[in-house]
């Protein structure tokens, strides 16, 4: 999101492979970045925001989970936590019953 201005980010699910970050925020950008399932692997952060778009994001209610490590999130209402697909290793993304990650097509946030 270079620069981009007002923008939503809602409702997706992300899987990057080895060391891809999954997103970049950057030179003065604006918008929301919510509701999302967010996976990485490696050393790298999922969500990045320089500091010229710092102040203009707002991005809460994700979940967020490193196969290689930790993620350090700052949001208050975000977890980190695998959410547990049906079948990730053949591309079945969808969430399973004991998921820890609500599925925020259909579950209100409290």
């Amino acid at each position: 999101f270079k620069g981009t201005l007002n923008f939503t980010f809602s409702n997706n699910t992300i899987v990057m492979n080895n060391d891809h970050q999954a997103i970049l925020v950057e030179d003065s950008a604006s918008g929301t970045i919510n509701f999302n399932i967010i996976v990485i692997s490696g050393n790298v952060e999922a969500l990045t925001i320089d500091q010229n778009s710092y102040n203009e994001i707002f991005s809460d209610y994700n979940c967020f989970y490193n196969r290689n490590g930790e993620i350090s999130i700052i949001e208050p209402n975000s977890i980190e936590s695998d959410p547990i697909f049906i079948d990730e290793s053949d591309v079945d993304y969808r969430l399973s019953e004991s998921r820890p990650c609500p599925d925020y097509r259909y579950e209100s946030v409290k």
